[in-house]
């Protein structure tokens, strides 16, 4: 545990130093893993502390990132950028605005679907059932009184989980920027309220919490926002801490052990990541995903696409999907932690290739995060503001999975780059 410890610790000083905001992504980033590699050494609630493997295989993991990470900016350090290009970019200027004829179809479609489910999960709070078993419908693979046809489930998948990703974060984005439109505030919350119970998540409100506080780190002090606003923004923050821990106690019982419920998603995942990986070694040996575990929520839309003209996913993929998120869910006791799911980043790194996966995986990463950070100019540019938030987010929940593997999350970042167009300034 020392090595990978020492190398967030060097690493985060590190890019404190070279990037001089503490929320640079490297820095926020060493110092998340930093707490969990502490935390993990203390196997509290009986769960098995890590062995060297595991640890060897964190370590390499994190070094990667921090490869990634620096490697944007050696250009910077070791070249010099062509004269040409610098004065071609510099003469023409553009911005970007919420594409609002976008906004608006993927709105009204999740609208409509979280309405007719809003009155069918009423129903069942009515007859007895708990938020817990909500979740336990909607995350179910199978057909139920939430999922009750394949094309609610593909409207779920393609159109309205995507769009409520994209509109915790779009909606802080807008108002920093001064759009106080009251129409769009109020139907963006109205839906991801209406998310929050037709599907018993949580992870949402805690997402939006940060996206606010981020941004006004990020942006907000730099445009010096009125006393006003400022209050504002902590009743935004207060108001998602509430709705976390009223959620918490709706799915998990009045008696809930918070520091339990942190301990176990948060600092858990690493001995789960250990169980995994030998699962993995002794029934899957050299059975690798090249790319696939890691980025199947990517390539989903268009291997659906493929299916719908009549081709069949190849056992391999079948495989690997399944590994990578099916097998998952099957629980697993460690300690006092019932576990699934929650692996860190790295389980998919190591399903696609080993230790080698998990180095180019991590280079990768964190190469792409740190270059839309950049692009993102400190919040001024919309478009990269909204996709650089999309990778923080999975970069602070690196402790739960790679979350590309997810065809939500893979479709929610696509349509980033589509929800703004650009104008000429």
């Amino acid at each position: 545990m020392i090595a990978p410890f020492l190398l967030c610790v060097f690493a985060a000083c590190f890019s404190k130093f070279v990037y001089g905001k503490l929320y640079n992504p490297s820095t926020v980033f060493f110092l998340i893993w930093m707490l969990l590699l502490a935390f993990s050494r203390l196997g509290l609630f009986g769960v098995p502390v890590p062995n060297s493997d595991t640890y060897l295989l964190l370590f390499i993991g994190l070094f990667s990132f921090f490869v990634g990470f620096v490697s944007v900016d050696l250009k910077k350090w070791f070249g010099r950028k062509n004269i040409f290009f610098r004065k071609f970019e510099s003469d023409v200027k553009y911005s970007y605005v919420l594409n609002f004829k976008i906004v608006i179809v993927l709105y009204s479609i999740t609208f409509v679907y979280l309405a007719y489910q809003a009155v069918i999960v009423i129903g069942l709070l009515q007859s007895g059932l708990t938020l817990s078993a909500i979740r336990e419908l909607f995350t179910s693979s199978d057909l139920n009184l939430l999922r009750q046809s394949n094309y609610m489930v593909a409207i779920q998948n393609f159109i309205a989980t995507p769009t409520v990703y994209l509109a915790i974060a779009i909606l802080p984005i807008e108002w920093f920027k001064g759009n106080r439109n009251k129409i769009f505030i109020v139907s963006t919350i109205l839906m991801i309220i209406a998310w929050v119970l037709t599907s018993g998540g949580r992870s949402v409100i805690l997402w939006m919490a940060i996206y606010v506080i981020y941004l006004y780190k990020w942006k907000g002090v730099k445009i010096k926002l009125k006393k006003e606003n400022r209050r504002k923004i902590v009743l935004v923050v207060l108001s998602c801490i509430i709705s976390l821990i009223f959620t918490t106690i709706s799915r998990k019982g009045e008696n809930v052990d918070f520091f339990f419920q942190m301990y176990q998603y948060f600092v858990v995942p690493i001995a789960h990541l250990e169980y995994r990986i030998n699962e993995l070694n002794a029934s899957f040996f050299n059975v690798y995903g090249y790319g696939m575990a890691s980025f199947y929520g990517v390539f989903y839309p268009f291997m659906f696409i493929l299916t719908l003209a009549g081709w069949k996913y190849p056992i391999w993929l079948t495989t690997i999907r399944d590994l990578s998120f099916m097998n998952l869910e099957n629980v697993v006791l460690l300690g006092s932690a019932r576990m699934n799911a929650f692996v860190t980043t790295f389980f998919q790194f190591y399903l696609d290739g080993g230790m080698f996966g998990v180095f180019v995986g991590g280079v990768l990463f964190g190469f792409f995060v740190m270059h839309f950070y950049k692009k993102a100019k400190n919040g001024t540019d919309d478009k990269y503001t909204l996709i650089y938030l999309l990778l923080l987010q999975k970069l602070i929940f690196s402790f739960v999975r790679f979350y590309f593997t997810q065809p939500v999350q893979g479709i929610s970042f696509l349509m980033a780059f589509f929800v703004y167009k650009r104008i000429r300034l």
